[in-house]
């Protein structure tokens, strides 16, 4: 097993309390909403500001510009005097002067909200409002061997298929990927893992690295078929049931409850919700290029105890220690067309993790009680 770093910025999940560039690459390419607080996830935005060749369209940019100014203060009641802005200085320092008054305004009144310019296909440049959550240094990898054993044992029908349709959430709505998927980071990082050590030629060493392909070839192997067992569409269509008819038996069994009601009400309010949909890569930095992506943090793995974890904790700490640009979830609000209300909410991104990281505490209890295995 692989030692955890002495100096450790990352929080395990449950542990304590309790990531390779992906495919997501580029500026995320965010309309306003009309309104409703998810209306801009399938439209595509990109940063023009600071200057940029997108702002060499003058007219078109000083139109869509300031009408986004005037949207946003009358929204905001800043009281800017658009005009005046608009011709107070030359182009593009009145661009670049209203901007910087606007955070500046706005940062007075809500400070956790940041302004951006963007633009697309229909709009030269508009303002925006971008709220954050902080996910911290914190890890949420669910481990699906807890539920292979309930599974194994029989034991305990109510509880293995409340959890059955927890994952099934987590897989089919909220998107996170499995060990086993080719795709996924962690697959990925086991290949690392793998790699490095086959270059290892002491005799012990050997041995741990047959013995560490043999944990990741059956920890893939648990993975898939968790993965095939929960990608039947009944564990949703069951989870209200599931949820009315389980009663816990033990603290943890409580604990489980209480985070599949949180889970059932986002699927309820949030159907079609992938928490994938609160990123949108490169929108705050688009020039960063050492980022550090959700997947590779956000994730179902096979267990606490295999060694892999280790190493994954042990990795995505050196890209937290070295500095890189953390992806955050976003909630967006675009100032292209007239917003009679703000927008700006956290509710499910702040919900989602919370509640994720709540469900890893309860599967440390559940691996950890022998009635569970």
């Amino acid at each position: 097993m692989v030692a955890r770093p002495k100096s450790n910025r990352l929080h395990e999940h449950a542990r304590s309390d309790a990531r390779r560039k992906t495919g997501h690459n580029g500026a995320t390419t965010v309309c306003a909403p009309q309104p409703t607080a998810d209306g801009f996830l399938n439209h595509c935005f990109a940063p023009v500001y600071p200057l940029t060749e997108e702002l060499f369209d003058q007219q078109g940019v000083e139109t869509d510009f300031f009408k986004s100014v005037s949207y946003l203060s009358d929204l905001y009641n800043l009281g800017l005097d658009v005009h005046q802005l608009e011709w107070g200085h030359n182009y593009p320092f009145n661009i670049q002067h209203s901007y910087q008054l606007v955070v500046e305004k706005l940062k007075a009144i809500r400070e956790d909200v940041d302004v951006l310019i963007l633009s697309n296909e229909t709009t030269k440049g508009t303002l925006a409002t971008v709220q954050q959550y902080d996910t911290d240094y914190y890890s949420y990898f669910v481990p699906v061997k807890p539920l292979w054993q309930l599974q194994k044992s029989g034991n305990n029908k109510p509880l293995t298929h409340l959890l059955e349709s927890i994952y099934a959430y987590l897989m089919h709505i909220s998107g996170l990927p499995f060990l086993s998927d080719q795709s996924s980071y962690v697959f990925y990082q086991c290949d690392m893992m793998l790699e490095s050590r086959a270059e290892w030629t002491g005799r012990e060493e050997r041995k741990e690295y047959t013995a560490f392909k043999k944990i990741v070839k059956q920890s893939r192997r648990g993975s898939r078929i968790i993965r095939n067992r929960i990608n039947q569409t009944t564990h949703l269509k069951n989870f209200h049931r599931r949820f009315s008819g389980f009663q816990p038996e033990s603290e943890a069994e409580a604990e489980l409850k209480a985070v599949a009601s949180t889970f059932l009400n986002l699927y309820t309010r949030f159907p079609n919700r992938s928490i994938w949909d609160s990123y949108h890569i490169g929108l705050m930095t688009p020039d960063e290029e050492y980022r550090i992506h959700p997947d590779q943090f956000i994730s179902f793995i096979w267990d606490f105890d295999d060694g892999i974890y280790d190493d994954l904790v042990q990795s995505l700490d050196a890209d937290f220690n070295g500095g890189g640009y953390v992806e955050l979830p976003q909630t967006v609000q675009m100032f292209d067309q007239p917003q009679p209300v703000q927008t700006l909410n956290l509710e499910f991104e702040e919900t989602f993790f919370t509640t994720v990281g709540n469900l890893i505490s309860v599967q440390h209890k559940l691996s950890s009680d022998a009635k569970y295995n």
